[in-house]
């Protein structure tokens, strides 16, 4: 009856509401709690509920952490008593711990907010625990697999080396059933497992180790399969698209697996793993050379993930292999049976291509010889010929002919083919003859835009006029049938490099390519919710981890066009021929009610972007009566596509017609509006006002009317949904525009109908008998659906008309009552905030009155922070200049008027601790962005970051390490900000100081820290080294201590110091810290910091492989002094055990760096200043067994030498440290040298009178 209870109160259709027990629902899992523990005899019943709850966000976010814990302990142990001897043979225990599994799986997946701590460690152990036991596949491997990866994906990043224990269970297992198993279900679990593992585990060796083997048996296993197979536009027979995938996630997983091999062998010396580097490169070329499809697969992803960070030399020996592969294959009597292998090698050529470029001047590093160059130069030639020559062959295969013709594009475009004359026998085949496809039109648009007029004068007319007819065979189609959004763009491009040798910027762009999907190489999982907070491929490896940005500029898309000469002969009649094309063509399709809406919002979209071209290649004058003409016809659409959007909307007022039926007829031509304002003509106005203000303004006008036109539609759909009928609606119109599961937490809620067998089934049953549950009931939430696309569509008119867009979408959210569709359009305001007064603080108020309704849930903070998230970062942008509606930004204006509330709002917003990580790391983004906007008021909210140095959560700590910066960007007082980072920061550690030095002794008496959060303060320090002079040392001290004392630690900190040098314009970390090793090891002196630990770390200084007397007889010049300052006799005699030299004789070598630092501290004000004295006067003395006079003849001796160093450690910082003095210090020390070297002269002299 509960059960029955909780279903009726979600069902929309009963109710009218979602959310109906959110009131209750804390009390809901604390009574399921209650039950399940104690009556195992309702646990069947209750954990369907449980797993129905946890599924709405809302709800879960009630759920208290210890509760949450122990529902997982629970679950863990009623899983692992499965596999106890006693038991696992029976029928019912397996189905009970099926059941049990799915439960485990819901909760890890659906926990309220984080992970509580409290539950970490127990949940390793349970899966160390069960995973020892399984011997055997089946469905309840597979979801105990699902529980394994979800928990890393969840919480990887937080366990740091804890997760090799997992690995360690798991490891036998996996290996066991990888190469023997059948399941591909399983299979696909192992690949993420550990893909996983590979971005989130810290010893990447021990996993590497048996997966390489492993790896290298399956690509070698694996044999080409039938044709099209795993191509992505293979026919979409459900096995093969799921054998593609499969096999598209494995050659990801090699990719990773070879790079990490590469990446983790070069570091060692150990001669065996150098050889097993070599012997896995050898494999690859050999798997190239063979034309394996696998093979180049894998390296395919290699290049494209990794490219920038491989060595040349091997690219170059893989490029080389690929190349003979593709000869190989192409005179092969039978290549038509390798097309799979010959699409991966021509997707590996295109990945090449953007690595291997003859002008890198982005990335130095690939800067290639001129032997290279000249390899790679060879190598594209190659590949040109051996495409061209197998063009009729590859013809009459359309994906393997669109691959190469797109790859051909992009080498002429990027330069790296110098002889590409096409005879006009290729020019005569159908592929470019009838109905070019989106490729062939980009290849004739490359070609004919930079290789200009070859051969003979008639047949270069003639091949032109050909190419052109079949283009515009294309418009010319039967209602514009053959038009779509890939062609729109690509013919006018055609079309004007064959009549003008033309290319606008847009096919001279990077991101033509997005057009043609099947070039895309999609990433199948992530670690993160959002690509701008971690957007490395593997962001947890050291590599990634010790990386440092500097702000750069955002590259803008170049507006620079191509032009090539043509001779009058062949221009004037090409262009000829197309003006007489436009006139035929705008006179006789006028009459568009026959026409598909769709297809007219495309013809307009073409129009636009021939009028671009036309324009900006000076063929048509901007008063050309055509030119006028074709603008008038593509108005006369748009009247034509108002008029319908206005009469459906007054069929819908009148009751004519349905909602459903409506957008049924104007979905797809809504789609298509998104091509249209996307049309670069609409961007001339930042090149040329007066084409702007000529040709552009009546069509704009009309988009306005449309803009209209659309907003009154959603008006008209927000009133007639509030008495919205399910039963009636008949066909719903799909959605791809929105993420339902984060607008409607009801689409979360599974039905609880289908939960009542989910337990007896298979999870691929559950998949789909849940999804089948979803779509009944999603017909009560079509409504949400079409008003949420109809403000995307709305949105993306801002592109041509910012200003009344906004006010339109403003006057739409005042009036809307669904809280998620409120939430979409403020949304859509904050991003495209201008910077005017009023719109500032209209969008304000919004905000607040949001929180205020939301007051009442644990979610409204974290939905609030993503609407202030987003106008922040607007508002950041007008403050860069960049204002919405091209006019200089009244920064004084709206931030006098609204920084005080916006201020109200992050406050508010900083108890967000019951909220999840990604939450935090946006809270920080505010903050960050608020900083820089309003540093007044900014202040108070300093405290808010600091504490979160410390956070729970890794990925919270890693993002404000590499943010807290901001502060010592807005700020001065850098002293004073430091101290309060290194107090926030979650761990004690070594730290110089002239009052409270932090010293060794006390840091090790704190006993073991957490790695990881020692590893974030290491990424903050080396970050505040590279934005603050006046902390610089003091980091680079810390972080050389910290290594020191945990080895854990030393390769990040060697990988942070090649960072900060790099980012500092040294050559070299050695040659970097050369240059502050003198305050570092003042500072290792002053924390009593062990030496022995100094010359464990001598790698750090460039001494990887040196015998510690070198490394101790570099750093002696600066060490001696300060420990004869401090009086540290053991570690004197330490040294002089090192050097193997008595001290004395160590001190009287070291002379000069010994009395040079003493006097220059006895002549300063610090309270070293008599313990100087007493060195001088006794100290020396006695250490280098001399007398007074003995002292003098060795500053006589090394007068010059003494002076120099003095003006070495001269410093015009205002109060320097040692080992850094004043001018005035320097000068005084210099002249009590020099005066008592006089004197001593002096007294000689009269002697000898």
């Amino acid at each position: 009856m509960f059960r029955v209870a909780v279903q009726c109160a979600e069902d929309v259709k009963l109710s009218g509401h979602s959310l109906h027990l959110l009131s209750v629902a804390k009390q809901l899992f604390v009574h399921i709690w209650e039950v399940i523990k104690d009556g195992p005899s309702l646990q069947l019943e209750y954990s369907i509920i449980l797993r129905q709850l946890l599924n709405v966000k809302e709800y879960r976010y009630q759920m208290k952490p210890r509760t949450y814990s122990n529902f997982v302990s629970l679950y863990m142990k009623k899983v692992a008593s499965a596999f106890d001897a006693k038991f696992s043979n029976q029928a019912s225990s397996k189905d009970e711990s099926f059941r049990c599994t799915l439960t485990l799986h819901v909760l890890l997946e659906n926990p309220p907010s984080d992970y509580p701590d409290i539950m970490r460690e127990e949940v390793l152990n349970g899966f160390s625990a069960i995973f020892l036991h399984i011997r055997e596949e089946g469905k309840l491997t597979r979801k105990l697999m699902e529980c394994i990866n979800t928990f890393l994906l969840k919480d990887g990043p937080n366990l740091g080396y804890k997760s090799v224990k997992i690995h360690n269970a798991v490891q036998e297992f996996i290996f066991r059933c990888w190469m023997t198993t059948h399941d591909q279900a399983l299979k696909s679990l192992f690949i993420t497992y550990v893909k996983v593992q590979l971005k989130i585990a810290r010893n990447i060796p021990e996993i590497l180790e048996k997966l390489i083997d492993v790896i290298i048996k399956e690509l070698d296993k694996n044999v080409n399969t039938g044709p099209g197979l795993l191509w992505c536009e293979a026919p979409r027979d459900e096995k093969a698209v799921s054998l593609r995938c499969f096999q598209e996630e494995w050659m990801d997983l090699s990719a990773t697996v070879f790079y990490l091999a590469c990446k983790c062998t070069t570091k060692t010396a150990n001669r065996e793993k150098r050889m097993k580097k070599e012997h896995i490169m050898n494999l690859i070329v050999d798997g190239l050379f063979r034309g394996s499809l696998f093979w180049s697969g894998s390296v395919c992803f290699l290049i494209h993930k990794y490219g920038y960070h491989l060595e040349k030399s091997l690219l170059i020996s893989w490029f080389e292999a690929s190349c003979k592969a593709l000869r190989s294959i192409l005179i092969h009597a039978n290549a038509i049976r390798f097309q799979d292998s010959l699409l991966w090698l021509l997707r590996t050529f295109k990945e090449f291509s953007t690595v291997l470029m003859l002008d890198t001047r982005d990335k130095v590093q690939f800067c290639l010889t001129k032997g290279e160059m000249s390899i790679v130069e060879d190598c594209w030639q190659a590949i040109w010929n051996s495409l061209v020559h197998a063009f009729p062959l590859l013809s009459s295969i359309d994906l393997v002919a669109d691959s190469a013709l797109i790859l051909l594009g992009g080498m002429i475009m990027r330069d790296q083919v110098h002889t590409s004359f096409l005879s006009e026998d290729t020019w005569n085949l159908q592929i470019f003859k009838k109905f070019p496809s989106p490729s062939a039109l980009y290849f004739v648009a490359c070609y004919f835009s930079r290789i200009g007029f070859q051969g003979d004068l008639s047949n270069s007319i003639f091949v032109r006029k050909t190419l052109l007819r079949s283009t515009l065979e294309l418009i010319h189609s039967k209602e514009f049938s053959l038009l779509n959004e890939q062609n729109v763009v690509i013919i006018p491009e055609a079309i004007f490099s064959l009549c003008a040798g033309f290319s606008s910027p847009v096919i001279n762009s990077s991101d033509i390519l997005q057009l043609f999907g099947h070039c895309k190489i999609h990433s199948k999982m992530s670690l993160e919710d959002d690509n701008w907070v971690l957007k490395d491929e593997l962001p947890y490896s050291v590599e990634a981890l010790s990386e440092i940005t500097l702000d750069t500029c955002t590259k803008v898309m170049s507006h620079k066009c191509h032009l090539i000469h043509l001779p009058g002969t062949i221009q004037q009649p090409m262009l000829l021929e197309l003006m007489e094309f436009m006139k035929g063509f705008v006179a006789s399709n006028e009459q568009f009610e026959k026409v598909d809406l769709n297809n007219l919002v495309l013809v307009c979209s073409l129009l636009c972007n021939l009028i671009h071209c036309a324009l900006l290649s000076r063929t048509m004058e901007e008063k050309s009566s055509l030119l006028q003409e074709t603008v008038d016809y593509v108005t006369n659409i748009l009247k034509h596509i108002v008029s319908f959007v206005v009469k459906k909307n007054d069929e819908l007022s009148h009751g004519l017609t349905n909602i459903s039926s409506a957008l049924d007829t104007m979905g797809s031509a809504f789609s298509s509006i998104k091509s249209l304002l996307s049309s670069p003509i609409f961007n001339l106005s930042r090149v040329d006002n007066g084409v702007c203000s000529v040709v552009i303004k009546s069509i704009t006008e009309l988009l306005d009317e449309l803009l209209v036109a659309i907003s009154q539609l959603f008006c008209q759909i927000s009133s007639l949904v509030s008495n919205f009928d399910a039963e009636s609606t008949g066909k719903m119109l799909p959605t791809s525009s929105i993420n339902l599961e984060d607008l409607n937490p009801v689409l979360d809620c599974k039905s609880s109908v289908a939960d009542m067998d989910l337990d007896v089934m298979d999870s691929s049953e559950v998949d789909s008998v849940t999804a089948s549950a979803s779509g009944s009931m999603g017909s009560f939430l079509r409504p949400l659906e079409w008003k949420l696309d109809l403000v995307c569509i709305i949105s993306t008119f801002f592109s041509v008309s910012s200003l009344h867009t906004w006010e339109i979408l403003y006057s739409l959210v005042d009036k809307e009552g669904d809280v998620k569709v409120r939430q979409a359009i403020l949304l859509n305001l904050c991003r495209n905030i201008s910077a005017s007064s009023k719109t500032v603080s209209l969008v304000v108020h919004f905000i607040v009155d949001m929180r205020d309704r939301g007051a009442s849930s644990l979610l409204g903070p974290a939905e609030c922070l993503t609407h202030i998230h987003a106008l922040l970062k607007a508002l950041i942008a007008i403050h860069g200049g960049q204002n919405a509606d091209g006019k200089q930004p009244g920064r004084e204006v709206f931030f006098s008027e609204n920084q005080d509330i916006l201020f109200d709002l992050l406050n508010r917003a900083t108890d967000i601790s019951s909220v999840d990580w990604f939450s935090r790391i946006k809270f920080i983004d505010c903050v960050s962005s608020f900083v820089c906007l309003f540093p007044d008021v900014a202040q108070d909210l300093i405290g808010c970051l600091l504490d979160m140095l410390h956070d729970a959560d890794y990925r919270v700590r890693l993002y404000l390490a590499r943010q807290i910066v901001v502060l010592f960007q807005t700020w001065e007082g850098h002293n004073e900000l430091f101290n309060d980072v290194c107090s926030s920061i979650g761990a004690k550690m070594v730290k110089f100081s002239n009052i409270s030095p932090v010293t060794a002794r006390e840091v090790l008496a704190v006993g073991p820290q957490s790695v990881l959060v020692i590893e974030t303060a290491l990424i903050t320090l080396a970050h505040l080294a590279v934005h603050s002079e006046d902390v610089e040392v003091e980091c680079l001290f810390m972080i050389s201590a910290a290594a020191a004392i945990e080895p854990s630690q030393r390769e990040l900190a060697f990988a942070l110091f090649d960072s900060i040098s790099r980012r500092l314009g040294y050559a070299s970390r050695s040659k970097y810290l050369d240059q502050v090793m003198g305050p570092i090891l003042f500072r290792w002196v002053a924390c009593e910091m062990n030496l022995i630990s100094l010359v464990e770390v001598q790698e750090m200084f460039g001494y990887g492989s040196a015998e510690p007397n070198n490394f101790v007889e570099h750093c002696s010049s600066w060490l001696l002094p300060f420990l004869i300052l401090r009086g540290d006799g053991a570690d004197m005699n330490w040294i002089s055990k090192i050097l193997s030299q008595p001290l004395s004789i160590i001190i009287k070598r070291y002379f000069v760096p010994i009395f040079g630092m003493c006097i220059a501290v006895r002549c300063g004000t610090g309270p070293e200043k008599d313990l100087a004295e007493t060195v001088l006067c006794e100290s020396v003395l006695q250490l280098g067994e001399i007398s007074e006079l003995e002292r003098d003849d060795l500053i006589k001796k090394h007068m010059v030498a003494i002076v120099a160093f003095l003006l070495s450690v001269s410093s015009s910082a205002h109060g320097p440290q040692i080992p850094y003095f004043s001018k005035k210090n320097v000068a005084l020390s210099v002249r009590m040298v020099v005066d008592g070297f006089v004197d001593t002269m002096g007294s000689e002299g009269s002697k000898h009178g």
